[in-house]
């Protein structure tokens, strides 16, 4: 018994304990995961088709009860959209007749330099190419191979209100409004057709309107003649359908609505599911070690302007979602010296966007003023952090002595 329980004792003793493969057992259960997630996908894909059969019913009882119609013919999300490459420019020259321009002479878009043959005064991006407007108000498309004028804009009618282009976040289409000769029209180009695909006068924008943004299909710009007089979810916009061809009177909340059910999109809320829902026009505000959305709240103090708001000190709400639902709360890289905020300017894709820093105030503790001004950061939603990828210019930004830089979708330096 003694020498059988020995030999027991060796034989366990010479047994290799089993090797588990954790990246692999994690790996399978990632791959399960997918294909769980993708077969659920499926079968919502089934219900948004029928959602969109009865919205379709809705909508045509809205537009005949002659009330503000919400999101008429809900616009299909975006699958697998491109990724952008990454846009800006530091090369430009001045011109300060009339006033102060930056003319830029030549973009970085993505790892190419495109050197450009006209000087540009504004820019927007989309799925094919860089679109710009140069100071005399033609209209080219950048692709990195050629630079091919597609247009005209209003540049010298009314430059505030309608000189410039206007793009999604994805897709292929931009829109601008023509000279008014007599009457400005909205014309919706394809840069991957290099076509116009529609031109349309739109009601009361005889001479241009303000533009809000491409959906899917569907152009919003701003009623320049808003009788509600307010300013919030009940402005009145208008929204020109490409497709149907057909101009519908909404309102600001059907705008957030619309970009609510699209990726590329942030909301301004605690509540993932209500709140103004911003495609670019988004502050990130710096919390520690982190970036966060950053949205005002209320100000404080007398009405001095009389615009039923007070004119004192600003009080912002922090946090943030992407319409998806995920929270926007991104670590900084490590040992990297901030700015106060940030301003999103560029979807790369669905994951990620590209902010750059602004000048600051000064209020962060032991951060010297302008410390982080131009530079460039990539955020991920999906790993919750940001980079940097672009540092801004080493001399400090003036009036008189350059420093800028300049990215899409704003007329402005940074």
């Amino acid at each position: 018994m003694n020498a059988s329980l020995r030999d027991l004792n060796d034989r366990a003793d010479a047994l290799v304990p089993p090797s588990f493969d954790i990246d692999g057992i994690v790996e399978r259960g990632d791959a399960r995961l997918r294909r769980r997630r993708a077969a659920v996908a499926a079968g919502a894909a089934c219900l948004v088709a029928a959602a969109v059969v009865a919205g379709a019913a809705l909508t045509g009882a809205n537009q005949q009860s002659g009330q503000p119609a919400r999101n008429p013919t809900p616009t299909p999300k975006l699958a697998e959209a491109p990724a952008h490459r990454l846009t800006y420019a530091d090369d430009y020259r001045e011109r300060w007749s009339p006033g102060p321009h930056w003319l830029i002479q030549s973009i970085q878009y993505g790892d190419q330099r495109i050197r450009l043959d006209v000087d540009a005064m504004h820019m927007d991006v989309t799925d094919d190419g860089v679109v710009l407007v140069d100071e005399h108000g033609g209209v080219h498309l950048a692709d990195g191979s050629t630079v091919e004028r597609i247009g005209e804009t209003a540049q010298q009618d009314l430059p505030w209100a309608s000189g410039r282009v206007d793009s999604g976040n994805a897709g292929s289409l931009v829109s601008w409004f023509t000279p008014a000769e007599p009457t400005a029209s909205l014309v919706v180009y394809d840069t991957s057709e290099r076509r116009v695909v529609a031109e349309q006068e739109i009601p009361r924008c005889s001479s241009g309107c303000p533009q809000m943004g491409i959906v899917g299909d569907r152009v919003y710009v701003d009623d320049p003649v808003d009788e509600t007089a307010a300013s919030g979810p009940q402005n009145r916009v208008l929204a020109f359908d490409v497709s149907r061809g057909d101009v519908t009177a909404t309102d600001t909340r059907a705008f957030w609505d619309d970009l609510r059910d699209q990726p590329r999109a942030l909301v301004k809320s605690n509540d993932p599911r209500s709140g103004e829902v911003v495609a670019i026009d988004a502050w990130l505000a710096t919390r520690g070690d982190r970036l966060a959305l950053q949205w005002l709240v209320s100000e404080t103090g007398p009405d001095v302007d009389g615009d039923g708001r007070g004119d004192g000190r600003a009080v912002f709400g922090y946090g943030g979602y992407d319409t998806g639902g995920r929270p926007v709360d991104l670590r900084l890289p490590e040992g990297y010296t901030p700015t106060d905020t940030y301003r999103l300017f560029q979807w790369l894709d669905d994951d990620r966007f590209a902010v750059i820093g602004a000048v600051g105030d000064g209020s962060l503790p032991d951060v010297p003023h302008g410390e982080g001004y131009a530079d460039i950061l990539v955020c991920d939603l999906a790993s919750a952090r940001c980079d940097l990828v672009s540092p801004g210019p080493d001399r400090r930004a003036s009036y008189t002595d350059g420093g800028f830089r300049l990215v899409p979708d704003l007329d402005a330096p940074n």
